[in-house]
């Protein structure tokens, strides 16, 4: 995880993670976090992706905007990582608490799904909110995307490596021109006093 910086923003938006505060945390958790994860909060505690989407498929149509990134600090409540990693808590999943209590939420995106870490392999998964059931029966669907946050972190791309990539894509031009329609239309609609 050498090339942190190039991912990352600042560090410590919030301050420096404190090493007992870490260690308090891995005891609620009940297990040692992974060793690229633990670096990461050592290193950048919080600090937000500059590289903020992460493409689940080859073909780079299944992109997911990262959104908060949590670290262990007193900062605003939606970027803690204590009052957020634990996902039976946020969507009503207690019947799950026994199979989800070692997995730690380490971000969420734009549309509320969450990006956790197993903390006993160091896998990372996402967790689709809104998504009819597959595993367990537990609401939502809920799927390994890498088997590290090291993994996970190599495959983040910025919204212009993104387009650079994707553009020349049928699939991808169809939806960037769609979305350009709408733009102008919305701005049409502006500028006739629709919106106000």
């Amino acid at each position: 995880m050498d090339n942190l910086a190039e991912i990352l923003e600042a560090p410590f938006p919030f301050g420096p993670v404190d090493l007992e505060a870490l260690s308090d945390f891995e005891i609620e958790v009940g297990h040692a976090l992974p060793s690229d994860f633990r670096e990461y909060l050592l290193a950048f505690n919080g600090s937000c992706f500059k590289k903020d989407i992460y493409t689940s498929s080859d073909d780079g149509w299944e992109a997911i905007g990262i959104g908060h990134v949590y670290g262990l600090h007193e900062g605003p409540d939606y970027f803690q990582l204590l009052k957020n990693w634990k996902l039976y808590e946020k969507y009503d999943l207690q019947a799950w608490k026994w199979k989800l209590k070692k997995f730690v939420v380490f971000a969420d995106t734009g549309t509320g799904e969450q990006l956790a870490i197993n903390t006993k392999n160091g896998s990372v998964w996402l967790y689709l909110h809104d998504w009819e059931p597959r595993l367990f029966r537990m609401p939502g669907q809920f799927m390994k995307i890498e088997n590290s946050f090291s993994d996970f972190l190599q495959k983040l791309e910025s919204e212009e490596e993104h387009d650079a990539r994707m553009t020349g894509n049928p699939r991808y031009d169809a939806f960037k021109k769609q979305l350009a329609e709408l733009e102008a239309k919305r701005e049409a609609e502006v500028e006739q006093g629709m919106w106000d």
